[in-house]
């Protein structure tokens, strides 16, 4: 019995609670050992919602921190705010969200640019600072996402708010 438990303990310690149950399954003779390895072996993925614990937590995090301002953001880092793995993470934002994790944090930080570049209290501002304000590290990767996701660079989009 002591194997059968060394087993168990081992799907179970890699975080997936689905193959614990069929290995558990298998090794108590409920299922057979083909079937058990054909749903092991499936493509199940788990389904994440925007109810997913970890999920609501990262966007708190976000949205009410700011976090997405941390130019050395990165998933390990939140993951380690979330106390959560990058693995779990990265599904959880992918799937939700339909974004990968850069691109995710980035739309983050084009909304907030976007919202400093309509204020007049930020003219004086330039376009850099308000890149780096917002937590790019390179003014030419704020310019691309920018422009990928709005359209416009920086300078047409507060051009065309005056």
């Amino acid at each position: 019995m002591k194997n059968e438990d060394a087993n168990i303990n081992t799907f179970y310690w890699e975080g997936r609670v689905y193959r614990y149950k069929l290995v558990k399954a298998i090794l108590l003779d409920e299922i057979s050992f083909q079937d058990g390895y054909k749903k092991l072996n499936s493509t199940t993925v788990d389904e994440y919602t925007e109810d997913h614990p970890v999920f609501k937590r990262c966007k708190d995090l976000i949205e009410k921190k700011q976090i997405y301002r941390k130019q050395k953001l990165t998933l390990d880092i939140l993951a380690k705010k979330l106390k959560t793995n990058r693995t779990t993470l990265s599904a959880v934002i992918n799937q939700v969200s339909q974004q990968r994790f850069t691109d995710f944090i980035n739309t983050y930080r084009v909304k907030e640019a976007k919202t400093l570049l309509g204020n007049p209290d930020f003219d004086k501002y330039k376009i850099s600072a308000i890149g780096y304000e917002v937590g790019f590290s390179h003014v030419s990767t704020f310019y691309n996402v920018f422009k990928k996701l709005t359209g416009v660079t920086p300078t047409a989009y507060r051009q065309s708010l005056r």
